[in-house]
């Protein structure tokens, strides 16, 4: 189970109700939170900060909770991000900013080894909002407040 406040803390919780560690984003004020549906293998916030952080959290081989490490950073926004969703299989992030634009990116890298995530698309929409991927990472749904 995971939780944030409107600070700079995420909270992971077993099913039982007890916390298992406490991750502090460094990132000012937390807008959302998402995980990946490959298993929770990710999460990523939007907040405050133009730059959106990936964890990559580390299981033991039993599934059990072992560490958070963080992984990468998708870095291009030129504001606060408001909204970050990932792919099924989390090769693929979209990602929404107070800056006007939208951007995909290819996360399926080689973090560990440097590598850096690439952005493959950027798109200006004036106030862009809530962005979401689909799981096969062909379609893009964005919400604006832009009126017909």
């Amino acid at each position: 189970i995971y939780t944030f406040s409107e600070g700079t803390n995420i909270y992971l919780w077993n099913t039982k109700g007890d916390l298992i560690t406490t991750i502090n984003t460094n990132q000012m004020k937390n807008h959302m939170l998402a995980v990946s549906p490959n298993n929770g293998q990710f999460m990523s916030v939007a907040a405050f900060t133009s730059d959106v952080r990936l964890w990559h959290i580390v299981s033991k081989k039993d599934g059990s909770f072992e560490d958070v490490k963080k992984a990468m950073e998708l870095k291009g926004h030129k504001s606060s991000t408001l909204c970050v969703s990932f792919s099924g299989d989390a090769s693929r992030v979209v990602t929404s900013s107070k800056d006007g634009t939208w951007k995909l990116w290819r996360t399926n890298v080689r973090y560990h080894l440097g590598e850096d995530p690439e952005c493959l698309l950027t798109i200006k929409c004036l106030n862009v909002g809530i962005v979401s991927l689909s799981p096969d990472a062909k379609h893009i749904i964005a919400i604006s407040g832009e009126k017909d």
